[in-house]
């Protein structure tokens, strides 16, 4: 099973780390023959659920520094205009909400986040209806548009066009609390990944510290050199030899 390794420790009713516990196993099977249901039903439909590639020319945070500021004149009484550049970009949705003939999304990408808009007299019925029928929370989705500026402040893409790119046969951890289960957390890093800002933060620190630390050591002629400690045959940089275990992985 690819999401969750189900344990019986995530149906305890007890909290993990001060988290809440996952929630009805069941209820996640339900879930993900509801989501592989769908991915027939898009066959039948002579779509692919994992279309092989969609050209992508921006980023979330890419939309967001490049938004006009002459634009936002008026955002407080009325919707300000539109901005002339068209964007192209994926990725994986966060959040849905539908309101009869619109919806807003929140996709993430590798850059951040950002909210897009999505009306059926603008991308048609057709394609209206694929996306409040087929499009789930996780699912990776190609979108083009214009930026704006909400009512509320908030630069948006209004879609123009958009595609699934990858479906998700499983739900995310739950947005609020994240992974609940240490272990699965350790185990399964794309999941943290996908779920916690945070931990892709920390990562994006981690990796520039270890860039910086082999740049600098490179630049005065250090060599790089791999020395194994969980290896059969003692290596140079080994302690003094000692007999223990661990758990297979």
């Amino acid at each position: 099973m690819e999401f969750f390794i189900i344990k019986k420790d995530a149906m305890n009713n007890e909290n993990i780390n001060g988290q809440e516990p996952i929630d009805n196993v069941e209820q996640l099977l339900n879930e993900h023959e509801t989501r592989v249901n769908k991915v027939k039903e898009i066959s039948k439909l002579g779509l692919e659920s994992w279309p092989y590639r969609e050209t992508v020319d921006s980023t979330c945070a890419q939309v967001k520094a490049e938004f006009v500021p002459e634009t936002e004149k008026g955002c407080e009484n009325k919707p300000a205009k539109e901005a002339e550049k068209e964007y192209s970009l994926a990725g994986r949705v966060i959040t849905i909400r539908l309101h009869g003939k619109t919806g807003f999304c929140t996709i993430q990408d590798r850059s951040g986040r950002l909210q897009i808009y999505v009306k059926q007299d603008i991308v048609g019925d057709k394609e209206f209806d694929f996306f409040k029928d087929y499009i789930d929370i996780g699912d990776i989705v190609w979108v083009s548009g214009k930026s704006f500026l909400t009512k509320t402040g908030e630069i948006t893409l209004k879609v123009e066009k958009f595609k699934l790119l990858s479906k998700c046969l499983y739900p995310l951890p739950e947005k609020f609390h994240g992974i609940a289960d240490i272990e699965i957390k350790y185990r399964q890093r794309y999941l943290d990944l996908i779920s916690s800002p945070e931990t892709v933060e920390k990562f994006k620190k981690r990796s520039k510290i270890v860039r910086t630390m082999r740049n600098f050591l490179d630049s005065n002629d250090f060599v790089e050199v791999e020395t194994p400690m969980l290896h059969p045959i003692l290596g140079g940089a080994a302690a003094k030899p000692f007999v223990t275990h661990h758990n297979a992985l």
